[in-house]
């Protein structure tokens, strides 16, 4: 058996995976996901990206990108 505990996301679930049995992770797992997805609309409806995409985004344009929804994107047209 392997010592899983050096894996930061399996410490982030302090210690489910070695706690769980096979069919315990079938029952847990569409909790998490219906989770994931009521998360991610709550987010999406707010801002742009997802915060790591964000730092992606900002770090290959050289500059801090707008993140909330309603902020003026950088270089878009103004109108005047």
């Amino acid at each position: 058996m392997h010592d899983h505990r050096h894996l930061p996301v399996l410490r982030f679930c302090r210690g489910l995976y070695a706690e769980l049995s096979r069919g315990q992770a079938w029952l847990f797992v569409p909790f998490v996901w219906a989770l994931m997805l009521l998360w991610s609309k709550w987010w999406l409806d707010r801002y742009h990206y997802g915060p790591l995409e964000w730092a992606w985004r900002s770090l290959a344009r050289g500059s801090v990108q707008p993140m909330r929804k309603g902020q003026p994107t950088l270089g878009a047209p103004t109108g005047d």
